[in-house]
């Protein structure tokens, strides 16, 4: 009773006070979010993809540009459309990252239509790929983080 009482106090003493941390930018911020099944945990709040995952060494972000595009009734809009995938070697020393892996739209159509397992980037170890299953995943040694795409 004492542990959950001890970190309810340390979760609302967090939340109050702000979690700060470095991205792989240099400049993120963390904050406290509700994820079913593991109640409250820390995240990156800039953008990243594996947000939760505090000691990864790899950060993966989409990027978007604005397209003009057609809705379903015909009327053109503005919207963003996925231009790529970067992901950041974060340096668990100074928690500065550098992008060791852009794959821009034509990369991702080709993995998409594949058919099979594809590897779409590699660079010094870290990898990112695409199975036919419909996710993307990055690998960085042990580490492993997957996504639907």
């Amino acid at each position: 009773m004492v542990k959950k009482v001890s970190l309810v106090v340390l979760v609302v003493v967090l939340g109050a006070l702000g979690v700060a941390s470095v991205s792989a930018d240099g400049g993120g911020q963390t904050e406290l979010i509700y994820v079913e099944d593991y109640g409250w945990v820390p995240a990156f709040t800039d953008g990243r993809l594996n947000s939760t995952h505090m000691d990864a060494p790899v950060a993966v972000y989409y990027h978007y540009t604005a397209q003009q595009l057609v809705n379903d009734d015909g009327e053109a809009y503005i919207g963003d459309v996925l231009s790529g995938i970067s992901v950041w070697y974060v340096n668990p020393e100074t928690a500065v990252g550098e992008m060791v892996i852009y794959a821009d739209s034509a990369d991702i159509s080709a993995a998409l239509n594949a058919g099979t397992d594809v590897q779409i980037a590699a660079n010094g170890g870290i990898t990112l790929n695409y199975s036919a299953d419909g996710a993307f995943w990055v690998s960085a040694g042990a580490y492993s983080f997957s996504w639907d795409a």
